[in-house]
């Protein structure tokens, strides 16, 4: 249940998020204009490699402003909607009022003054959901400029019905084979947690759902840990009364245990992102990930990685939580080849950051139910 806010305390926001967006507008004409002219250089000057390398690096630049004011619309696009249901809540108690003026009509009293506040809250439910509708066109009508045909920057191009993310792809050499890896996971792994069980070591060790929630939020640019998670997680009761982690056994490795229901339910809970907690193909997941979604997704440990977790047995369950972080496919097929995950066992952010061929990762994921946490809108 949304706090109620007064009229004017979502007035004051609708005001604030109409300067934000104008600033927005504002920064996609100077970045778009920065980006035409650097192209028309590029496409001027031919062959010379030395000159493009520099512009090239120059449109790098120019391409990571874009990404940063992307983000800034989604998260904007986001506020609005929430604001939308929060104007939509005020119209609902406006309505029910409304009804209840009118049965009182047979006592003969002079409701003129409730009127007239009914009326008013009308009104302004109507001026504010134009205004809200009116910044969130606004937001749509406002595009970045498309690359050159010929640039050598690598933009994503759509996929489905899926908007990409605007990270880029690099090729690289794996296994002797030109793939394509999205999104540089061995840069952006610097926000992930590892080193699992650190937070309460004699108490929480079996906490890679927690740590998995942890890194996908802070992924969303919210400050969070592997402790603040478990002492959310073990302090909160879903529906059903069952504590989001495991708490009471007297084995540190199983507290802290999460299933991916919990895990949907942790991350809205600390930080408002809806999450999907969905059974789903392991291929389909990677077009989450290479759309900006974050994904949490559960892999039978032994078959994943034997080589840290020891060798599968069917009567261990074996479950762990991986991030998805990145997904390579050939550069010619651009059939999937493989996947970076993040796992939180890593001693350092770089080990937690493993390469996992995509046959060997999709027999772990199938084997614990090919079960996956999904949010429900771009994070990166």
């Amino acid at each position: 249940m949304r706090e109620r806010r007064s009229e004017k305390d979502v007035e004051y926001e609708i005001n604030s998020l109409e300067n934000q967006v104008s600033d927005f507008e504002m920064n996609i004409s100077k970045i778009n204009q920065k980006l035409e002219s650097i192209e028309n250089v590029v496409a001027k000057i031919g062959d010379d490699q030395s000159i493009q390398g520099i512009l090239n690096g120059n449109l790098q630049e120019r391409y990571s402003e874009k990404d940063i004011e992307e983000k800034k619309a989604d998260n904007l696009r986001h506020d609005l909607e929430e604001l939308l249901r929060e104007i939509a809540d005020v119209e609902a108690i406006n309505q029910k009022s409304k009804q209840e003026i009118e049965g009182l009509d047979f006592l003969g009293e002079d409701l003129s003054d409730a009127r007239s506040i009914i009326s008013e809250r009308e009104n302004w439910v109507q001026d504010a959901q134009q205004r809200v509708e009116d910044l969130i066109r606004r937001l749509g009508n406002n595009s970045f400029h498309t690359p050159l045909v010929g640039s050598s920057i690598s933009i994503n191009q759509s996929r489905g019905n899926l908007p990409f993310t605007n990270q880029t792809h690099t090729k690289e050499l794996i296994n002797g084979k030109i793939v394509t890896v999205f999104d540089h996971p061995k840069v952006s792994v610097k926000n992930a947690i590892f080193n699992q069980g650190s937070a309460y070591p004699n108490k929480f060790s079996g906490t890679c759902g927690c740590c998995c929630c942890a890194t996908l939020m802070r992924k969303a640019g919210f400050n969070v840990d592997e402790k603040k998670v478990v002492d959310y997680a073990s302090s909160k009761r879903d529906e059903n009364g069952s504590s989001l982690c495991m708490k009471d056994s007297i084995f540190s490795n199983e507290n802290g245990g999460t299933n991916f229901l919990g895990r949907a339910k942790i991350i809205k809970g600390m930080s408002g992102l809806d999450v999907r907690a969905e059974v789903i193909p392991l291929s389909e997941v990677a077009k989450y990930v290479e759309t900006g979604h974050g994904v949490i997704i559960g892999v039978n440990a032994c078959i994943y990685a034997p080589e840290l977790y020891g060798p599968y047995n069917p009567n261990t369950p074996g479950g762990h939580a991986l991030i998805l972080e990145s997904v390579v496919r050939d550069g010619l097929s651009r059939e999937i080849v493989g996947y970076y995950v993040i796992d939180s066992n890593g001693s350092t952010a770089e080990s937690a950051c493993r390469f996992i061929e995509a046959n060997h990762l999709t027999k772990a994921f199938e084997k614990q139910g090919c079960r996956a946490n999904i949010t429900e809108r771009i994070i990166w």
